[in-house]
């Protein structure tokens, strides 16, 4: 969280020191433009602000789409989990197998959380999953294990196994550089045009400064944070893993 905040501070500040330099140097170098050149600029300015929000508020609703699809995706890989170790207890000999769901939701929910926050594609809790699926292959060939609880195991098993791999890929991130290089790009280019656009009011210049800037910012604050689920102000938690594995644990581990 704290590199969030520490992150979204420089870009504001660099982005307000920015803003503050053009508007002195139009204070002490005036761009010379009379009124119908600045009229011109500024509705070719109206429609490059409109391409702008609009890439900015695809990209915000995409992201949002992105983080509500990853919290519907752990929840269903918690619930299925809790699922899973619920079917085994038919099993008489799934003690092993039971146990290695239980230490998995134990990791993923505690250390596994801690380095998703950190932004790392790997939970820790690799080799744990590994064994639950060797002990699943040993439970299944168990003469106590019908061929009908054993599939319905698997087949559990095998949707466990793919969300656990979108939750991992959706921990880093879904926006490529290139796309947060026009994002920056657009605001570099809104600032410079505060140098050419002025209404000859000092107030309502910096009102209008003020006004795009923190729409602009604020569009910006809500990329980064939805692009990645896991980490940030805005974020995923483990509680629906909490509550599965504080269930299991309940029922007898």
């Amino acid at each position: 969280m704290f590199d969030d905040v520490k992150f979204s501070l420089i870009v504001v500040g660099a982005v307000l020191a920015a803003a503050l330099a053009v508007y002195r140097l139009r204070r002490v170098r005036h761009h010379g433009m009379d009124m119908g050149q600045r009229n011109l600029l500024a509705t070719n300015f109206g429609f490059f602000s409109t391409l702008y929000t609009f890439f900015l508020g695809f990209a915000v609703v995409v992201l949002w789409q992105s983080y509500n699809h990853a919290s519907t995706l752990v929840a269903a890989e918690a619930e299925n989990i809790l699922v899973e170790y619920r079917i085994s207890s038919e099993i008489e000999e799934a003690g092993p197998f039971r146990q290695a769901l239980l230490d998995y939701a134990g990791i993923v929910q505690g250390a596994g959380w801690d380095r998703m926050r950190q932004e790392q594609t790997d939970d820790g809790a690799g080799a744990a999953f590994d064994l639950v699926w060797s002990s699943l292959r040993r439970l299944r060939r168990q003469p106590a294990c019908d061929p009908g609880t054993g599939n319905a195991l698997l087949r559990q098993m095998i949707e466990i196994d793919a969300m656990r791999s979108q939750r991992l890929r959706l921990v880093d991130g879904n926006l490529y550089a290139p796309i947060w290089a026009l994002i920056y790009l657009g605001v570099a280019f809104t600032i410079a045009v505060f140098y050419f656009v002025d209404t000859g009011n000092q107030r309502a210049d910096i009102f209008f400064m003020v006004m795009m800037l923190c729409m602009i910012l604020g569009n910006i604050f809500l990329l980064y944070e939805l692009n990645t689920p896991f980490s940030g102000l805005i974020c995923i938690g483990p509680d629906y893993f909490q509550e599965a594995y504080a269930v299991m644990k309940a029922s007898g581990g």
